[in-house]
């Protein structure tokens, strides 16, 4: 059966679908600012601000995986940087964050699972995320 990620929105779901989006613009190497991936990209899911939480669990799986910080492609339109809320990029170290995520092949490592995300989101909100394996 079809699911559509408009009849789910969970964090955690609407982290994977924000995921996808990611990838696919990292493979373009481009950006997007907070309010187009809420408006454009998640069937107007809210304003910009409220893709916190399922980019904290985006910013929590890649953290713990050892992976560079997918969620830096997304941007504060007047600023062209990351919110206050990505902290697993060393001393904001956006350029080269971005080009870190433009090179890594995101196609070759399977997406995470909503329980993945989920348990991700949830340490990252408590400030308990595990060092990278």
């Amino acid at each position: 059966m079809l699911t559509r990620f408009e009849n789910d929105s969970h964090i955690h779901t609407r982290a994977l679908q924000i995921y996808l989006v990611l990838v696919s613009l990292a493979w373009n190497r481009q950006t997007i600012t907070y309010g187009a991936i809420s408006r454009e990209q998640m069937d107007r899911y809210g304003d910009g601000g409220i893709i916190n939480r399922p980019l904290g669990c985006i910013m929590g799986w890649c953290y713990e995986n050892g992976l560079e910080p997918l969620t830096v492609l997304v941007v504060n339109e007047e600023t062209g940087v990351p919110g206050g809320g990505l902290i697993t990029v060393p001393n904001g170290d956006w350029p080269g964050a971005q080009q870190r995520v433009y090179s890594f092949n995101w196609f070759s490592v399977m997406p995470p699972s909503l329980d993945e995300l989920r348990e991700a989101g949830q340490r990252a909100e408590a400030g308990t995320l595990r060092e990278p394996d």
